[in-house]
């Protein structure tokens, strides 16, 4: 996550209208710069039909049979205000059972199971092929280890996007702030 925080301890501004105003200033410019984050991670995460390459943004798919759901990544970024911290974060939400996100854009080793790929030719087994494991299983004549599915570490390489689109408007963020208390 992204996060932006507005230090009041700098400013004596207990009490009057400078103090009113000071406080919506801040709260607009802080959603503002959060709207900002978000629309800009957003636009780097292009529609393509074939993954992006690792260290470019992830791409977003359009609705197909392949990917049902359409680009669940860039749908599911937000901005949020909280008033009591006075702080904006933005970035993507938690979805599916890991922090998928987090592993897109640093990058991270995971576990999958997948079907077990025959020895003699290296594709995964056919329907008669799991019938004859299944026999041997329950006749317990299997050699040791055998199974139909198997677990393997898979390395995914980073796509960010969260850094590129700080990187990218972190010299508008400050311009926002000019003017804002009048």
């Amino acid at each position: 996550m992204i996060g932006v925080r507005f230090n009041r301890a700098n400013f004596d501004l207990n009490k009057g209208i400078l103090a009113d105003k000071t406080a919506s200033a801040v709260e607009r410019n802080l959603v503002r710069n959060g709207l900002m984050l978000r629309r800009t991670m957003q636009q780097l995460m292009r529609y393509r039909k074939k993954p992006s390459k690792p260290g470019q943004p992830p791409s977003a798919h359009k609705v197909d049979a392949k990917h049902p759901r359409g680009p669940l990544l860039k749908k599911m970024l937000f901005s949020d205000f909280d008033r009591a911290t006075k702080s904006v974060v933005a970035g993507p939400e938690g979805f599916g059972t890991g922090n998928v996100p987090s592993m897109v854009d640093g990058g991270s080793v995971i576990r999958i199971r997948r079907p077990m790929v025959s020895r003699r030719t290296g594709k995964p087994m056919s329907p008669k092929q799991k019938m004859a494991f299944e026999r041997k299983k329950k006749a317990g004549t299997l050699p040791p280890r055998s199974r139909v599915m198997e677990t393997v570490s898979v390395r995914v390489a980073p796509r960010p996007f969260r850094d590129p689109a700080l990187k990218k408007e972190g010299p508008k963020l400050k311009g926002v702030w000019a003017n804002t208390v009048k």
